[in-house]
């Protein structure tokens, strides 16, 4: 029911100095758990990329085994406290394992974990957690600052406890989340108004109907074409949307599947080949070969085949042999 995608892309500074990325996303399906999460590395720490990593698999790893537990727990101090110690131990492993100081490891930490009908989501320091509601993008967790102006708190902060969010509740009615570091809210988020640019619901919706695969060839295209251009910092972001809500195919109207397949809405064609597109991703429930979509088309196999590869591009249809079958 749930899919997940992330994407993080290292700044325009960072590409000049030959640093590494210090944004780290990470997504995870055990126990039934789904699971996004997203660290950005301080700038000045030295193995910021390297805590990033550490934090987010650590993090990922405790709410899939413990996720009911977190859940449940009435002591929401308590709750933190447990999971701030988890990651603190993680991360003071690694200080042994590179012979450094806790805070060259430090990084912020963004988590939204989904089992059954309930979330959990994790915030500390900045960058943006989202999510859709009856259409409607909100803002579940703000940035947290630092007592300076363009400072904020890390996992390894002294204060790191007394900041962290841990929101819970009931994921029924929402149709997507969204994590965000603080370079990529420069581009989709407002931060006067709190609130989020129209196109996360976009990536929202083209998360829920795209392959794995292609998804990220969009957002690697969003991200170096507009997102990375409009801030030094290093970019990220993580998507989990429910595949069957509001966002999926059918629930598009002829506009938005013309935006997607490439069409002009104007043109006088395009209501014929969404229509046919509808036609074979709705014939392709059941696998066929070429030979039997043609048929069923009444269209020559070469022309079918053009309509069957656009479908491929996109993910929507993929292919065992020579069977061809509808991916939503």
């Amino acid at each position: 029911m749930w899919k997940s995608v992330s994407y993080e892309a290292c700044g325009r500074s960072h590409r000049r100095s030959a640093t590494p990325c210090q944004d780290k996303t990470l997504t995870s399906s055990l126990n039934g758990i789904e699971i996004v999460a997203l660290a950005d590395g301080a700038g000045s720490a030295k193995f910021s990329h390297v805590g990033a990593a550490t934090v987010t698999e650590a993090a990922c790893a405790y709410l899939s085994e413990n996720f009911t537990h977190l859940l449940t727990t009435a002591d929401g101090l308590q709750v933190k406290t447990k999971l701030l110690n988890h990651l603190l131990a993680a991360l003071r492993q690694k200080c042994e394992e590179l012979a450094c100081g806790l805070q060259e490891l430090a990084s912020t930490l963004l988590l939204v974990a989904i089992g059954g009908d309930s979330f959990i989501i994790v915030h500390i320091g900045d960058g943006v957690i989202g999510y859709l509601q009856g259409g409607q993008l909100k803002v579940a967790s703000r940035p947290t600052n630092g007592e300076f102006v363009n400072t904020t708190i890390f996992v390894t902060s002294a204060d790191a406890l007394g900041s962290m969010r841990v929101l819970r509740g009931d994921v029924s009615d929402i149709d997507g989340f969204v994590l965000m570091s603080d370079g990529t809210a420069d581009s989709l988020y407002d931060r006067k108004r709190a609130t989020l640019a129209p196109v996360v619901r976009k990536m929202m919706q083209r998360t829920a109907i795209l392959s794995p695969d292609r998804m990220y060839q969009l957002l690697e295209n969003s991200f170096e074409q507009v997102i990375v251009m409009n801030t030094h910092d290093d970019c990220s972001i993580a998507l989990l949307v429910n595949k069957s809500s509001s966002l999926c195919y059918s629930a598009m109207n002829f506009e938005q599947k013309c935006e997607l397949f490439g069409l002009r809405a104007t043109h006088k064609s395009s209501r014929r080949r969404v229509r046919r597109y509808d036609e074979m991703l709705s014939q392709l429930q059941s696998a066929q070969t070429l030979r039997q979509i043609s048929r069923w088309l009444r269209l020559k196999e070469r022309y079918t085949k053009r309509h069957l590869e656009r479908l491929q591009l996109l993910g929507l249809v993929t292919t065992d042999g020579v069977y061809y079958s509808s991916n939503i």
